[in-house]
């Protein structure tokens, strides 16, 4: 009887059996740290009543969570039950119901106690951050809110690497390697603002490494001698590797014969041979004709 009463109530609110409505993003405010006062820490923050498209939620199906940040990641906090009076359990919980949050002495509106944090022998709650995250669950359904930190949650650099070698898969020495950030906004890829260009330059061995912010897309130029190759990347939150890049080299000994030639024409082709009118982003051949009736074709990746 009380799961078909659920089920009425979420016909009456619009809410389809489906699938739970996504509950919006809560804040969180501040922390409150009693350091040597007879007192307790607290953690404020607000819950939302509505869904993210602002349509009222029924308070009995939300709760949420605690989360813990000591530079190891999102860790949920466990309330243990010799600390706190839970009314309707007697198990350690990690999710707290709205009811609590509403009624409870421990979980109060605004903001919940944390204990023992003065006590010597004890170890800080957190040290960098905590978060609170809220669901909503329906009928078996559930949902949830992002997670939202007291601060910032600061972005890592990753690793980008990769080998550099010339058609022959020689390895090349010396080629540099430029990271200049792309600064149009992407739904794939946020664009942060303020990062600078980021420059390597290759080994013995043709490997490069470099430490770039994450979520951001870089045009990568890569150059030696007189030959430049062009490519794009995204970096997200995990190293990237961008494994062997092919540079297509036109030799020294013939730029150093012809280095008075001039330029006759300069074509472009798609990789079936077909004449394009301009180059296109992807990846083309550029045929350059010079007046001593020689051509170098270069694969250029755009």
């Amino acid at each position: 009887m009380k799961k078909l009463s659920l089920l009425l109530f979420a016909l009456l609110i619009g809410v389809g059996v489906q699938g739970a409505p996504i509950p919006a993003d809560p804040t969180a405010d501040e922390w409150y740290d009693c350091g040597d006062e007879s007192g307790f820490s607290r953690f404020y923050f607000t819950l939302p009543t509505t869904d993210v498209d602002g349509n009222e939620l029924n308070r009995e199906f939300i709760s949420y969570s605690i989360f813990i940040d000591n530079g190891n990641g999102a860790e949920l906090f466990t309330f243990p039950a010799d600390d706190y009076t839970f009314d309707l359990y007697g198990d350690d919980i990690t999710e707290v119901d709205y009811s609590l949050y509403s009624n409870a002495v421990d979980f109060n509106n605004y903001y919940v106690y944390f204990y023992r944090t003065n006590t010597e022998g004890y170890e800080p709650l957190f040290t960098q951050n905590i978060g609170i995250q809220v669901y909503y669950t329906v009928d078996g359904e559930r949902s949830a809110s992002n997670i939202a930190w007291l601060y910032e949650r600061p972005v890592e650099d990753v690793l980008v690497h990769g080998v550099v070698v010339d058609q022959d898969e020689n390895p090349l020495e010396g080629v540099m390697v430029c990271f200049t950030p792309v600064v149009e906004e992407q739904e794939e890829a946020p664009r942060r603002a303020g990062v600078e260009p980021v420059e390597a330059i290759t080994d013995a061995d043709g490997h490069f490494e470099a430490s770039l912010p994450a979520n951001q897309e870089y045009t990568v130029e890569l150059e030696y001698g007189t030959a430049t190759l062009v490519l794009n990347v995204v970096v997200e939150e995990e190293d990237v590797d961008m494994e062997t890049i092919v540079m297509n080299l036109v030799t020294t000994a013939l730029n150093d014969v012809n280095a008075n030639r001039q330029v006759a024409s300069t074509t472009y082709f798609d990789m079936e041979g077909r004449q394009l009118n301009q180059p296109t982003d992807g990846v083309f051949v550029k045929s350059t004709r010079y007046t001593d009736g020689t051509v170098v074709n270069t694969k250029v990746a755009k």
